[in-house]
């Protein structure tokens, strides 16, 4: 996976989490765009440390500050936070940073009186796995576990396409590039094409009416969920892919004698950090709110949010010319601005 800067190297992290277990540790934490950002230190005041993420990531959201630990006696793997109040989306994103160090769960208690958060990266990976549907989406997919699932989904089409013909071509690319995807036994990529080929199945039939659709329901709960898993799907493949290439390059240098490693995988990471960044898993935390607000106001309003998102998204591949030089590159053939487009434009259908 791409390293990206949440504010620590990941060894300052552990440190300080070490030290936490005999003492509380200053800290100050916010969202930005591709990831939280986390600063502790054992004498700076938790203000100051929140102030100087914000001169520090011009795109950090949300600045909370105050106290985190360890308590091995009770967790050892749950880092506790106690800050001034709560901020939407957070404990996810602390998840996945302090489980770069070997912790899986964080504890959220507020100043402000607010009722306490818990988050693990087990709950985050069974989310990811299971889904609000049930779908199941696998860390190491096989052909032997695709193929049949394809193929029920490529059932499906023909009661799909009663409810709206228009989809016909739509549904059938979709199919035919996830077979393509496990014929070229890139399995990642074509779990990818498969979660996008039965989220554009389930997707709602548009109205007939100029009614606006309600959005309330449980066919939408369904549609959002499965985009959600859409996304998360494209997103592994897109690191999959990048990690692919990376290893490639660093064994081609490696067989020839030159020692570049270190500098080859900085400048990598410097050129894909702002794809990563760009599609970045915002659309998560939207699809992840429209699927359980059961207010149909609300969440129109959540699935107007994530349509612009994608819109922002289909710009970005549109116009940056990395995505195109990632898949042509010499090294190692990938496909990852197909996969992503066509990502977008089905999720850009579900969401109606």
């Amino acid at each position: 996976m791409v390293d990206i800067n949440f504010g620590m190297e990941r060894g300052e992290l552990k440190a300080m989490l070490a030290k936490s277990k005999a003492d509380p540790i200053n800290c100050a934490i916010g969202r930005g765009t591709a990831t939280a950002y986390l600063q502790m230190h054992k004498t700076k005041q938790p203000r100051k440390l929140s102030d100087e993420l914000v001169k520090q990531f011009g795109d950090l959201k949300d600045p909370r500050w105050g106290t985190c630990y360890v308590d091995p006696d009770d967790d050892p793997k749950r880092v506790n936070f106690r800050i001034n109040r709560p901020a939407s989306g957070l404990a996810k994103r602390i998840t996945k940073i302090v489980k770069l160090v070997g912790y899986s769960k964080v504890r959220f208690e507020f100043d402000d009186g607010s009722e306490a958060e818990e988050d693990s990266e087990e709950e985050l990976e069974e989310t990811a796995t299971t889904g609000q549907t049930g779908e199941t989406v696998q860390e190491q997919p096989s052909a032997q576990s695709l193929s049949p699932r394809l193929s029920a989904a490529a059932q499906r089409i023909a009661a799909a396409l009663k409810l709206d013909p228009s989809r016909k071509d739509n549904l059938i690319k979709l199919a035919q590039a996830a077979q393509g995807r496990i014929g070229a036994n890139d399995y990642q990529g074509a779990l990818a094409g498969i979660i996008a080929l039965e989220t554009a199945i389930d997707a709602p039939a548009p109205q007939r009416s100029s009614a606006p659709q309600d959005t309330g329901g449980t066919a939408g709960a369904v549609a959002y969920a499965k985009s959600r898993l859409a996304w998360i799907a494209v997103r592994r493949t897109l690191e999959t892919e990048v990690d692919k290439l990376r290893v490639k390059m660093l064994n081609f240098y490696k067989q020839r004698g030159v020692d570049i490693g270190v500098a080859l995988n900085r400048s990598f990471n410097e050129r894909v950090r702002e794809v990563m960044a760009a599609l970045d898993d915002e659309l998560l935390d939207i699809l992840d709110d429209a699927t359980n607000e059961t207010d149909p106001t609300r969440r129109a309003a959540l699935v107007a949010n994530a349509r612009d998102v994608i819109k922002r998204y289909q710009t970005f591949v549109t116009s940056e010319s990395l995505l195109s030089e990632l898949d042509n590159n010499p090294f190692e053939k990938l496909n990852i601005k197909a996969t992503v487009t066509k990502t977008l434009e089905t999720l850009s259908s579900a969401l109606r």
